[in-house]
């Protein structure tokens, strides 16, 4: 039983959703609220209410605030705690922060991810480490190339080509060492 209420409310709101029931309703209560509280105050709100709707999030929260605009001609305005629409109306500078924020943000995260990309090292180095590496035992070669290599690509621009040659001028004595051990030093 209580499966079908809540499948037949949430059918009821798609359906709503997707027919617009609920703009031409809400814009009908809005129009009746703004006509009351004209002859109550004097004061002609139909232009910034529709407006208030017009960039409400969903249909629903249109029917819900147009609901409130003519139950505060109804009920006295002092008697009511919350106005939607005016609280709508004051986050739209908040949204819009939010919205230049994430932008921003989007925009730095952008610019720092072209930073941190590593830039391809030259071929120059990438065969001094080559060279090097084929100057150790057969079975290390491959292991300190890709090290050596993962090594060459984290580094920043201006240090590669100290390195690359610092490992070229010791890898002789770094392979002397690999045959004389026979195991990794590592």
């Amino acid at each position: 039983m209580n499966n079908s209420v809540v499948i037949a409310i949430l059918i009821s709101l798609l359906v709503n959703e997707l027919l617009g029931f609920t703009d031409w309703l809400a814009d009908r209560i809005v129009r009746r609220a703004a006509r009351r509280w004209s002859n109550r105050t004097g004061h002609d709100h139909l232009d910034d209410w529709r407006d208030d709707l017009a960039h409400s999030p969903g249909r629903l929260f249109k029917l819900v605030t147009a609901s409130w605009l003519l139950l505060g001609t109804i009920v006295g305005p002092e008697r009511l705690t919350l106005n939607l629409p005016s609280l709508w109306r004051l986050s739209r500078p908040l949204r819009a922060l939010a919205h230049t924020a994430g932008k921003n943000l989007e925009a730095v995260s952008r610019r720092q991810l072209r930073r941190t990309v590593p830039s391809q090292p030259s071929r120059r180095h990438q065969l001094v480490i080559k060279a090097a590496a084929r100057m150790l035992p057969r079975h290390h070669r491959t292991r300190y190339a890709e090290e050596w290599s993962a090594e060459l690509y984290a580094m920043p621009r201006r240090a590669r080509a100290m390195w690359s040659w610092s490992i070229a001028l010791g890898a002789p004595s770094f392979a002397f060492t690999l045959r004389r051990q026979g195991r990794d030093p590592h």
